[in-house]
């Protein structure tokens, strides 16, 4: 049995600029987990960054993402890697490292669960990114 329920355009204003400015804020939140990912990033910072109770936000931002705040971190983290395996020259337990893992078995678990293989697989199934030269000119 559907149900009409009568509200205010005021309160579907208010309704609207509240979702507006909470999607703002975890769009905002999002950027920043993608620009400083090898960072030890919390619950508690990212809650404070965003002036909202941190059960709030972690429900929100579950929300917003289909993922919880550590899960989506560890999306970002992985995918980077991904990138990186692309350069035979860096070793994977460095990789793991430099994107945020503070071992190089959780990136590998990580890495698995969202690729289905290890980062070797992945790495020996990809071809290699040409390293990009450079060059220092002396200009007079």
């Amino acid at each position: 049995m559907k149900r009409s329920v009568l509200i205010s355009e005021e309160e579907l204003t208010e309704h609207c600029v509240s979702s507006n400015r909470e999607e703002f804020l975890l769009d905002g939140i999002a950027t920043f987990m993608k620009e400083n990912y090898s960072d030890d990033i919390t619950l508690d910072q990212l809650a404070e960054k965003a002036c909202i109770n941190k059960y709030k936000f972690s429900k929100l931002f579950n929300k917003r993402f289909g993922k919880s705040i550590k899960g989506y971190l560890g999306y970002i983290r992985v995918k980077k890697g991904a990138e990186l395996l692309k350069n035979r020259d860096l070793k994977i337990v460095n990789i793991a490292f430099s994107v945020g893992y503070e071992s190089v078995e959780h990136f590998i678990r990580s890495f698995k669960k969202i690729y289905g293989i290890t980062p070797k697989t992945y790495r020996d199934n990809t071809t290699e990114v040409p390293q990009q030269s450079c060059y220092l000119w002396e200009i007079d």
